[in-house]
């Protein structure tokens, strides 16, 4: 990213100025900055033994964000600001608390992990996307079940254009919800395993990641159809 070196994973994460700069303003301990190995497992392994599990999480959480960071500059050519970076990582960091608080989001539930009936006059619908860096194809999966457990309907297609496994999510929700409005059904739920997504599109006022464009149709189709609800649930109980 900053083509002052052969890039390696530590150099990508920690050696690299523009990565440390975000480390730095990120306010990480010298567990994080100081450490001079150069094997990131062994620079993890330091961390994790010396921050706490909040903080253990942030960091990974901002060492996403600086990949994230990273591959915009090399396949975009668009470098967004350390400030910018660490913002970020800190509204995932908590949307990713709040996904797991006792007390659920309106709109949106945290499932146990095993599939479960809709309740009675409810469909529900299971999406799922994949994506493959190896052939950049993308797929989605849908199956909708009624509150028996017998399948509706049922979608499996690839989608071309998909640029990574974050869009690939966003469109089987996108797949979900058209399903849901061709079939004509009402109180429908439309429940995956991307966690993220299911955040972003119940709190579209506190989104400011490059997906946010690719959520706005399905923010719009969801104040229309208000009976459509959009749920978390453990990838073992996505059963598609």
């Amino acid at each position: 990213m900053c083509e002052q070196a052969i890039e390696t994973t530590i150099h990508a994460f920690r050696e690299c100025p523009l990565a440390r700069e975000v480390l730095v303003i990120g306010e990480c301990p010298n567990c994080v900055t100081g450490n001079t190995t150069t094997s990131t497992k062994e620079w993890l392994h330091h961390a994790v033994e010396n921050l706490s599990t909040e903080k253990f999480d942030g960091l990974i959480v901002l060492l996403w964000k600086i990949w994230n960071r990273r591959n915009d500059k090399v396949h975009n050519d668009t470098l967004t600001r350390s400030r910018a970076t660490i913002e970020a990582a800190s509204l995932l960091q908590r949307e990713f608390c709040m996904a797991h608080a006792t007390e659920s989001r309106p709109r949106i539930a945290r499932q146990t992990p095993i599939w479960r009936k809709p309740i009675a006059g409810m469909v529900k619908i299971n999406v799922d996307g994949a994506y493959s860096p190896t052939s950049r194809h993308a797929t989605v999966r849908i199956v909708a079940r009624d509150d028996d457990g017998m399948v509706l309907a049922g979608l499996a297609k690839r989608l071309e254009g998909i640029q990574n496994a974050g869009l690939a999510e966003a469109a089987a929700f996108h797949e979900g919800i058209q399903l849901e409005i061709d079939m004509g059904w009402t109180n429908a739920n439309v429940e995956g395993d991307a966690m993220d997504i299911v955040n972003r599109l119940g709190n579209p006022d506190e989104d400011i990641s490059t997906i946010r464009v690719h959520l706005e149709r399905d923010r719009r189709i969801l104040k229309v159809y208000k009976d459509i609800t959009i749920n978390y649930v453990n990838m073992v109980a996505n059963s598609i």
